[in-house]
């Protein structure tokens, strides 16, 4: 029996995405303190033209990093796919019957 190939990195691309849809949520959340925020900031030394290009700025910051996570969480799994792929040409290659990688759940 094979034993279990990156085991753990489903955890982990589960983890990343959790983490992307947090800060989606934290983008938009933090964009709208930004607005609220904004009158005190024109109030101020900075002007309407500043105040308007930081909140976008942030916005624009905070979801790229987003972005990032997500897609490193698919390149995880991406990864788990390449690798159980190349396993099942190689036991085709062999002339073996193909035998799935086992996942942490199936381990006995």
């Amino acid at each position: 029996m094979r034993s279990p190939k990156y085991s753990s990195l489903p955890f982990w691309a589960a983890v990343l995405r959790v983490l992307a849809y947090i800060l989606f949520v934290w983008a938009f959340v933090s964009t709208a303190l930004s607005i609220v925020r904004a009158p005190s900031i024109m109030a101020g030394e900075l002007s309407l033209v500043r105040a308007v290009s930081a909140i976008v700025t942030d916005f624009l910051h905070n979801l790229l990093i987003a972005i990032v996570a997500l897609v490193a969480s698919e390149g995880l799994l991406v990864l788990i796919d390449m690798e159980e792929h190349a396993r099942r040409i190689a036991d085709s290659l062999k002339g073996e019957q193909w035998k799935a990688t086992p996942r942490l759940s199936e381990k006995s």
